[in-house]
């Protein structure tokens, strides 16, 4: 939940006709979502999932994340994503951080760097991509890899007939 402060600075939004207040406050919400979400991600992984603390509901862990978006107001969809997300954050931080990778601004890149790496089986150059690359970059790169991925697979297949 936002804080009092910080919901009342959003609702004074409304109250505004200056392009510039608003687009600078709509930038301070989207930050403080991108935040959220990667922290939830971290908090989903390392404790719930991890730690195995969805079996104090009782419930498989198939069956927990079923009951994500009313348990946590996750879609059942992203909780996969935020799986991953943490997965390769965690895994790979002390990289990402000398790289310079803002995981802030980086949410999408960052869900897909897990699928990334299993395509060309090189976490530096999915690094490399997820610092230098836009959202559209990186997602064509990464398409790239599995119509690659694919073509490999046909062509071993078309070999064995």
């Amino acid at each position: 939940m936002l804080s009092d402060s910080y919901s009342n600075n959003a609702l004074d939004l409304f109250y505004t006709d200056n392009l510039e207040e608003v687009e600078s406050g709509i930038r301070q919400l989207n930050s403080f979502s991108e935040k959220s979400w990667l922290l939830s991600s971290i908090l989903l992984y390392t404790l719930i999932y991890n730690n195995f603390l969805y079996k104090q509901s009782g419930l498989t862990w198939a069956e927990y994340s079923k009951d994500a978006r009313e348990r946590l107001g996750i879609d059942q969809r992203d909780i996969s994503e935020q799986l991953s997300t943490a997965r390769f954050f965690i895994k790979n931080h002390d990289a990402l951080e000398r790289a310079g990778f803002n995981p802030v601004e980086n949410n999408r890149k960052l869900a897909r760097a897990e699928l990334a790496t299993e395509l060309c089986g090189d976490t530096n150059l999915v690094i490399q991509h997820l610092v230098n690359d836009n959202w559209k970059t990186f997602n064509e790169w990464i398409i790239f890899g599995l119509v690659k991925m694919m073509n490999a697979s046909i062509l071993k297949l078309m070999i064995m007939i």
